[in-house]
């Protein structure tokens, strides 16, 4: 939820963050994203961003420490917030399909 406050992602975009999309070091912490992972019908579609293009999102340094734990003891291609059983998270808005 931090993200998508505090940096104005969608969910989809969040969902699609893997490790290497984030930038944690440095004095301008922030993410790139590249990947999106849409729910349509109760399966996930992963893609190209809204506008088939990727941005760049400044991380504030609030938020850093908190992605750092969320990373620990994942590779650079895992997700960064992965399904409790592993994949792409599902919309929480409720929909079934």
């Amino acid at each position: 939820m931090l993200m998508l406050s505090y940096c104005g992602l969608r969910w989809s975009e969040a969902g699609g963050l893997r490790v290497r999309d984030l930038h944690l070091l440095g004095s301008e912490p922030h993410m790139t994203v590249v990947k999106n992972a849409v729910q349509v019908s109760g399966k996930i579609y992963v893609g190209t961003p809204k506008g088939h293009r990727q941005r760049t999102v400044p991380i504030p340094a609030t938020a850093v420490e908190h992605l750092a734990r969320q990373c620990e003891g994942k590779g650079r291609d895992d997700l960064v917030f992965p399904a409790p059983k592993g994949g792409h998270l599902k919309s929480p808005n409720g929909t079934r399909g």
